[in-house]
Formats: C-alpha cells, sequence, structure tokens
C-alpha cells in the first residue's frame, strides 16, 4: 500500500502554526481560557494514495495532553478505539464482494481538517468569534487542503457537517459579489451519472467524488438505513471508477 506521510512533509508547518509564542497563542479555548495552542496539535501520519478518504473535523481530546503528536489510523489504540472501528467497519463493507461485482481494492485513510484539539463542535465554533482564530483556521485548511492533493483520493467522505462548511460546500455569493464561507475554496457540481457531488475546481482534486455524509460513529451517527445507503452508493461509485 502506497501511503502519504503527513509528518514527513508537513509538521514543521503544523508546529508553526501551534507556537506558544506565535501568532495564535492569544487564542483560547472558551470554556476554560487555556490557550489552543498549548495542548498542541494532533495529527494523522500515514494515508494512503489513491484510496477512500475520510474527512472529520478535528481531533476529540485534549485532556491531560501536552505536546503535539501524530498517529496512525491502522496502527496500536486508534485502530482498536469503537470511533475509528466504525470506520474499519465500513470500509470493510465497501470493499466486500457484492451483486456489482468482485471485490475492489480501495485503502482507506482519515484526514481532519483542523488538528487543533477539542472535544465540542460548538467550541470549535466559538473559537472564531476571537481576533485571529479565522486566519488560524485558514492556515490549517490549506494544509488539510495540499495533503488532499498529495494522496489523490479516489473517494471522499466527509462524515462532519462542519467539515462539510470549511471545505467549501456552503459557500455563496451575495448580490454585491462578496463570498462568505469560502473557506478551502473547492467547488462542486453534481455528477448526474454518479449520483454524487464531484470537485469542480480544477488541480490535482478535480472530479473527484465527494459523499457528504454525517457522522459515521457515536450517538449522532447515520441510522441503519442511511448507513446501508452509503455503502450501496459508494460500492457502486467505486464500481463506476474501476472500469472507467
Amino acid at each position: 500500500m502506497n501511503t502519504f506521510s503527513v509528518k514527513a512533509h508537513f509538521e514543521q508547518q503544523y508546529r508553526d502554526i501551534f507556537k506558544k509564542d506565535g501568532p495564535y497563542g492569544h487564542l483560547v479555548f472558551p470554556d476554560t481560557q487555556q490557550p489552543v495552542v498549548e495542548p498542541g496539535f494532533h495529527s494523522v501520519d500515514h494515508i494512503p494514495v489513491g484510496g477512500l478518504l475520510y474527512v472529520g473535523l478535528n481531533p476529540s481530546d485534549r485532556h491531560g495532553v501536552v505536546e503535539s503528536n501524530f498517529y496512525d489510523v491502522h496502527l496500536g489504540l486508534p485502530a482498536n478505539h469503537p470511533y475509528w472501528k466504525a470506520f474499519s467497519n465500513l470500509s470493510h463493507r465497501i470493499t466486500s464482494e457484492n451483486e456489482q461485482g468482485p471485490a475492489q481494492t480501495l485503502n482507506y485513510g482519515h484526514l481532519d481538517m483542523l488538528v487543533v484539539r477539542e472535544t465540542q463542535q460548538s467550541l470549535v465554533r466559538d473559537l472564531l468569534r476571537q481576533k485571529g482564530a479565522v486566519d488560524f483556521m485558514l492556515d490549517q485548511i490549506a494544509l488539510a487542503k495540499n495533503i488532499m492533493e498529495r494522496v489523490k483520493p479516489k473517494i471522499i467522505v466527509v462524515t462532519n457537517t462542519f467539515a462539510r462548511e470549511l471545505m467549501g460546500k456552503m459557500r455563496y455569493k451575495n448580490p454585491d459579489g462578496t463570498e462568505h464561507l469560502v473557506w478551502m475554496g473547492l467547488d462542486f457540481y453534481f455528477d448526474q451519472e454518479l449520483g454524487v457531488d464531484c470537485i469542480a475546481t480544477d488541480g490535482p482534486l478535480y472530479s473527484t467524488p465527494v459523499f457528504f455524509s454525517s457522522m459515521i460513529s457515536g450517538q449522532r451517527a447515520l441510522d441503519l438505513g442511511s448507513m446501508e445507503r452509503l455503502v450501496w452508493h459508494i460500492k457502486r461509485v467505486n464500481q463506476f471508477l474501476y472500469r472507467s
């Protein structure tokens, strides 16, 4: 399996963003007033090239953590955690043999749009009220886009509504021409044959199918029927791309 190492290519860029004496050292978590950069960042390291990429919002942990680090989804504790088990199980179902034909290899990986540690999405949004927080997020989003372009996923599954917004799916233009919610700046078109959104922005990600889904695990996870439809649909798109 050919993988891309985030640590090898972008560790210094992430460390620059999270410097305690850097431009974002003044930002604090709304609930505790702890500096956002103090727990450091938490980022995936290896991501399969040309595989199935799950995109989330941010790592959900900061209690007792005092330094930045990288992790691998397929190794050690992350792979055995219920959160990651859900992704593993879903990926297995997607690549298993089915009525549409033999199984097709589709290695999976995960990438968060943001690497700031926080357990509550609402608090991540609340950060935006602080001066400099937008740039703090944009710097991380720019790296996430760069990583996506390097791994060139075959299919992307976005598993968080705020992550959907940060990719640019909700961007809109006012009558005066000003744009809002641009964030990563991607444009999308709906592929009538595949029945899914695809990236319309020129570059390495052009025409990549993107499934905008809800959470895969947890209390707000997809219901059984929605999960079955997602599995069926991703299988169908994967088979189509394999034949093309």
